[in-house]
């Protein structure tokens, strides 16, 4: 009996890491016991069970793919009514260096409500035959996610995967324990377009006595569901999803890629007690969190009433308020515990002059109410992913404005803008619902809107081409609305930077800085002018005693879409130009492109070029109107081809 068991120690030892070195002093019972234990968490990364050969991807996953996920698991399980398991699995084959960021794996998660655990992970190389696994002891870090660690239970656990040849697959797993069912998942089949999708499962699972909702986004097939002992079941599975390439104007990722989301109804955090089963009531739980916190202490109440003296219009109160709430914060996230959701108090946030979005529009709250102005603290969902689902009540958001009712308008801040003018909301927080609270729960409402007669590009150019094909020019860009934002911090580039904020918005092939200058207008709607004298070389092409150059080459529209699905345009925009060439004497006008209108649903395109004084004039207007239009795919095709090939269009002047 020992010889068999020693033979089957060796057999087992052969295909354990080293690290079962520090069991061998026990006795053979006991090795016998763990050696089996191990072999089967090695099992789970067998060639056997895991065949990760890159041969076996079927060829429509590889097409526009940077890197294909083989197979991914995602088990979402609440073990009571305030604590949650997520246990995560996933394998994904990585093509070339586009997707070289995917070898650093991040789990990110809340120190003091979450736990990390089980974290396992390995690589293989394009056969499917593994390289090496990762160590939890020696190869995953526990660090902070912000620079103020100490003061943020923001945490992640860290690994990265060594630079391997491509292509080549990464598998991990770990374990999320979680008590924030506040926070509620939404799980996506597809991280990005350019990442496709071999299969991938999710499965969860509730108490029967616990109440939960789901929504599904882009899935054609109803889950599984099953009843096991006091639980039930749902699995979701999508297989084949391929990869895309994302077109502008096309309909963004985050709307086309498979979703679901799960919220159970009734929640606790810290103390605090809630529920989804409304916008009104899941208001009345954010009115908890910040009821009582907007007061100031009588010396902060004096300095805000000095900020208005003289000044009777409520809406100018809100302007030079915000100006002087802007000039003494900044900000900056600092929270650990329940401070995560619940803002400090005013008068603190004064005193410290910093805050996050939570801590400084509570502020700005507290500063009109001071002078008798309501506002209202309302959740918003920022960036470019803005839609939330307003029939699912269900914590969406992540950032916080203030809306500020007036007599006859509406205005909206932003409070952790130094720079924004009072009223203005850029592309973070504009178009979209935001959840307006008070005492009475929460409603949701839209923010400001901004149609193409406020938010557009105009550039002027006096251009003076040489015989050489060069030119010299001093040229003006206003940017207006939200165009501003891209601009908004020039002053503080470099002038490196500076010049290539400008190289971005010029299209010119090959510029010298001559002198750029910046001024700007911070008024409700904002704008920012920029001015530049500047050399350009190779404007023109030079042949048989002819120039040759596109009158639009400054502003012209380069795109052209391969195969637009829907052209999904979520802001108006307009741009304006007006140029005006000088050429070298001599030269005269041979051909000077046709005038072109096009004006539909879609938008307005105006075109024209004359020559005038012997000089040529080029005008071209470009509005785009806010809208999906899935109804017309091939006229909206056309519409965007078009003004892309009119843009293209050529002047010929010659010598003869």
């Amino acid at each position: 009996m020992m010889k068999t068991n020693i033979i089957f120690i060796k057999k087992i030892l052969n295909n354990l890491n080293h690290a079962l070195i520090l069991f061998i002093d026990m006795n053979i019972k006991k090795i016998i016991i763990i050696c089996f234990s191990i072999g089967i968490i090695n099992n789970i990364y067998s060639e056997e069970t895991r065949p990760y050969d890159v041969s076996n991807i079927p060829a429509e996953l590889l097409s526009n793919a940077d890197a294909v996920i083989r197979t991914n698991e995602v088990v979402y399980e609440c073990t009571n009514k305030n604590r949650y398991v997520f246990h995560y699995k996933t394998a994904i084959t990585l093509l070339n260096k586009n997707v070289d960021n995917e070898r650093i794996v991040r789990i990110y998660y809340n120190k003091t409500f979450e736990k990390v655990s089980n974290i396992r992970a390995a690589y293989y190389n394009k056969k499917g035959k593994l390289i090496d696994r990762i160590s939890y002891l020696t190869d995953v870090y526990d660090i902070g996610v912000t620079s103020y660690k100490e003061y943020s239970d923001f945490r992640m656990k860290v690994f990265e995967i060594p630079k391997t040849k491509f292509p080549f697959t990464i598998e991990y797993e770990y374990e999320l324990d979680t008590d924030i069912a506040f926070n509620n998942p939404e799980i996506a089949f597809q991280p990005s377009p350019n990442i496709s999708v071999e299969k991938s499962i999710l499965q969860v699972i509730f108490p029967i006595d616990v109440q939960f909702r789901r929504y599904e986004k882009n899935i054609k097939n109803q889950p599984d569901s099953i009843v096991k002992g006091n639980k039930k079941i749902y699995t979701w599975m999508v297989e084949k999803l391929p990869a895309y390439k994302i077109e502008v104007y096309s309909e963004p990722f985050y709307k086309r890629v498979p979703c679901v989301y799960v919220t159970p109804i009734e929640f606790k955090i810290d103390k605090y007690e809630g529920d989804f089963k409304s916008w009104v009531s899941f208001g009345k739980f954010l009115y908890k969190l910040i009821d009582g916190r907007d007061v100031l202490l009588p010396d902060q109440i004096e300095e805000v009433k000095k900020v208005i003296n003289g000044i009777t219009d409520d809406k100018e109160k809100v302007i030079a308020l915000y100006k002087y709430f802007q000039s003494r914060t900044r900000y900056l996230y600092v929270h650990t515990g329940i401070e995560n959701w619940q803002p400090s108090f005013a008068y603190e946030v004064a005193k410290r002059g910093y805050g996050d979005c939570k801590d400084l529009s509570n502020y700005m709250k507290a500063i009109l109410k001071t002078v008798g102005i309501n506002s209202y603290y309302s959740i918003i969902k920022s960036g470019n992913n803005r839609d939330i689902i307003s029939d699912f009540t269900s914590n969406q958001f992540d950032h916080i404005i203030l809306c500020v009712p007036l007599k006859n308008d509406t205005m909206w801040l932003e409070c952790t803008s130094q720079t924004n003018p009072a009223g203005f909301l850029g592309s973070f927080t504009d178009n979209r619902y935001a959840l307006m609270i008070n005492e009475d729960g929460g409603k949701l409402v839209r923010t400001k809107t901004y149609d193409y007669k406020s938010n557009y590009l105009s550039t002027k150019a006096n251009i003076d081409i040489d015989i050489f094909g060069n030119a010299s020019a001093d040229i003006s860009i206003l940017f207006y609305g939200k165009y501003y934002e891209r601009v908004s911090d020039f002053t503080n580039l470099t002038q490196n930077d500076k010049k290539e904020v400008l190289n971005y918005y010029l299209l010119l092939p090959s510029i010298v800085f001559n002198k750029i200058d910046y001024s700007d207008n911070k008024d409700l709607i904002p704008s920012a002018k920029i001015t530049a004298n500047i050399n350009i070389y190779n404007i023109s092409s030079i042949k048989s005693r002819q120039l040759i150059f596109s009158p639009g080459i400054i502003t012209k529209f380069n795109y052209i879409p391969e195969g637009l699905k829907n052209l999904n345009v979520y802001q108006d925009f307009a741009h304006y130009d007006t140029i005006v060439y000088s050429y070298p004497s001599g030269f005269r006008p041979q051909f000077l492109p046709q005038a072109q209108k096009i004006d539909n649903k879609y938008g307005y395109f105006d075109y024209r070029v004359e020559n005038k004084n012997d000089k040529i004039y080029f005008y071209r207007i470009l509005i785009l109107y806010r809208g999906k239009y899935e109804d017309s795919t091939k006229e909206a095709e056309n519409f965007i081809n078009s003004i892309a090939q009119i843009d293209n269009s050529y002047v010929i002047l010659s010598n003869e």
